[in-house]
């Protein structure tokens, strides 16, 4: 600002500007600063009340700021963008539990195939599985029908062996259908050691006797007695020999064991959801 006469003709001569302007020695503005200075003393008090009510953390970490320790709405409120943890929050994971747990996975009931059969090559069937699976104890298939047992097509049996609380299995003599889902389900077979056992499996090249992979699909097991040689027609097979005892019927545990262990060694490495 810029206020300036004109005296006789000549120039200008400045009389205020910007500075002289606010030279006013009729008023007096003391009452403004101690507006300012009073607002100024309460902001502090404040600020060391709240410090004074959060003491300080014992490795000596400051206390959170209250945007720290805001609600998510609040922030929202704000604008402020959600985290992604709001948007995906963390799973709880089941507990979890080993392998070897009766309840390790809830996907369905293992299926267990037996030979049909009742040659003299034929040590486990429909007669005695069950009783050998359960309780480990081998019992000729001839003996259990003259004691009684009677013979099915499919039974259920409790796995008790390596469980804190049984476990079902399904015992069969008779595969599923071809497009059955139930094959989902099978997780070993007992055999005689025919190709023609297997000649209505759904697996490549089943039905023309090469069982590769109905091999890698299904755990294979061939029980024989202990002083009996495996056959020949079967050394190449990618199956485990269970060999029994013909009187000595303490062993019997040893080889159930090995059985299970198998069986749960091959479940475990295919990652099957089935309850084993």
């Amino acid at each position: 600002v810029l206020m300036s006469t004109r005296v006789g003709g000549q120039s200008h001569r400045p009389m205020q500007d910007r500075n002289s302007v606010l030279c006013t020695p009729k008023h007096n503005f003391q009452r403004v600063l101690d507006v300012l200075n009073r607002g100024k003393s309460k902001s502090g008090d404040a600020r060391a009340a709240v410090g004074a009510a959060q003491p300080p953390s014992l490795d000596g970490a400051r206390p959170p700021s209250q945007s720290a320790s805001r609600p998510p709405e609040q922030h929202k409120a704000r604008g402020a963008a959600p985290s992604a943890a709001q948007h995906h929050p963390p799973s709880r994971a089941a507990p979890g539990t080993k392998p070897s747990s009766s309840d390790h996975k809830p996907g369905g009931t293992p299926i267990i195939i037996v030979p049909s059969g009742f040659g003299a090559n034929v040590l486990i069937n429909m007669f005695n599985c069950k009783k050998y699976l359960e309780q480990g104890v081998f019992e000729t298939w001839e003996t259990a029908k003259a004691n009684g047992a009677k013979k099915v097509s499919s039974e259920t049996m409790h796995r008790t062996f390596g469980r804190s609380k049984p476990v079902m299995y399904t015992i069969t003599d008779r595969p599923p259908p071809l497009d059955s889902k139930d094959w989902a389900r099978v997780v070993a077979v007992f055999t005689n050691g025919a190709k023609w056992q297997f000649k209505d499996w759904p697996f490549k090249g089943a039905a023309d006797g090469d069982l590769v992979e109905t091999f890698h699909r299904v755990k294979a097991f061939h029980v024989k007695y202990q002083e009996i040689p495996l056959p020949a027609a079967i050394k190449t097979w990618n199956i485990m020999a269970i060999d029994v005892h013909r009187y000595q019927r303490h062993m019997d545990g040893a080889n159930l064991e090995s059985f299970w262990k198998a069986v749960d060694a091959f479940l475990h490495a295919r990652r099957s959801t089935l309850k084993y």
